[in-house]
């Protein structure tokens, strides 16, 4: 269910996103206009999506900016299921696998 652009209990509610303000102090870029969203000592306001972790300056919701897309929930967080069955990727070669190819 889509919700209005407001906020609500700490949240910023826009094209299915739930937003949350954050202040970045290690690498992170806009990805709305690809500007850095972090700053070592003084970082600029920033959101942050809670499904699908897209990030942006908070200056684009202030501006109510259409740049963003749309909320697509990350398959392979099992915290933000569907309701359908989850993809999962693919299980890396185990010990055993190897034992095959070894020389006695």
């Amino acid at each position: 269910m889509q919700k209005p652009c407001a906020e609500k209990s700490g949240f910023i509610y826009h094209k299915g996103h739930e937003f949350i303000p954050l202040f970045y102090h290690f690498p992170a870029n806009c990805e709305a206009c690809t500007k850095p969203l972090w700053n070592m000592f003084k970082p600029p306001l920033a959101l942050e999506c809670q499904i699908c972790q897209i990030k942006c300056h908070k200056e684009h919701m202030d501006k109510k900016e259409e740049s963003l897309r749309p909320c697509a929930p990350d398959p392979f967080n099992p915290q933000f299921s569907t309701g359908g069955s989850v993809p999962k990727p693919p299980n890396p070669p185990t010990l055993a696998a190897f034992r095959l190819f070894a020389v006695m």
